[in-house]
């Protein structure tokens, strides 16, 4: 089943937007590989989940970006899995970025997408702190968007979301660290529902929206890791 427009701001996104900025194939990272601090200091706030939930959403603004200049599906495929994931990491797998095939102002943008999902949530054991992922992704769609008044004022109030319903506060504290766990403890589910301000969300209602995500997904996804 396709997956529905994250939000009205996002489906505002006019169809003809230019592709006119810089694009240097040797140093990419200079173009995301970075955070505001103030902006990291407050994301760090916010659950591990909560910053991996939020560089997704910011994956689907690239995504919509790029709908009408060279979107490649396997982009929206990842997505969808990634959304999975969220709800339990053994739903995806890790993934090898095949990068000579993915170069260029379109292409080069949708694989870093990817390879920052990717590594929140399988490559992060050398800094568990997934505020820097979300960094990441803003710092990338703000690049790549000619006009970045709809996804300023989307990211304003899902924040305020996100600060209500999944910051560590807000999910009862950071947990103490278990030393024998298999990976570092990012708090409770982040439903894909609080990235749409014109609907009512309920924090707790997270796992069952994502449980019911999930169920919706093309089984044919080849990022789903899915029980027979």
């Amino acid at each position: 089943m396709a997956r529905r427009p994250l939000c009205a701001s996002l489906r505002s996104l006019p169809s003809d937007m230019p592709v006119d900025y810089a694009w240097d194939e040797i140093d990419t990272k200079a173009y995301f590989l970075y955070a505001d601090v103030p902006e990291l200091e407050r994301l760090k706030l916010l659950t591990g989940n909560a910053n991996i939930a939020l560089a997704i959403a910011v994956g689907e603004w690239i995504e919509q970006r790029f709908r009408r200049s060279g979107l490649d599906p396997e982009l929206t495929e990842y997505l969808d899995a990634s959304w999975a994931a969220l709800l339990d990491t053994n739903l995806m797998d890790w993934i090898h970025l095949d990068y000579p095939d993915w170069k260029g102002p379109i292409r080069a943008p949708q694989l870093l997408t990817m390879g920052i999902i990717n590594e929140a949530f399988y490559e992060s054991d050398d800094n568990p702190e997934m505020a820097w992922r979300a960094c990441y992704a803003l710092n990338l769609a703000r690049y790549v968007l000619p006009d970045r008044t709809a996804f300023d004022g989307w990211y304003e109030v899902s924040r305020a979301r996100l600060e209500q319903w999944h910051s560590w506060q807000a999910e009862g504290g950071d947990e103490e660290e278990d030393i024998f766990a298999d990976a570092y403890w990012q708090g409770g589910p982040v439903a894909r529902e609080l990235f749409d301000p014109d609907r009512p969300y309920d924090g707790k209602e997270a796992g069952s929206l994502l449980e019911a995500y999930v169920a919706r997904l093309d089984p044919e996804n080849p990022f789903l890791e899915l029980e027979d």
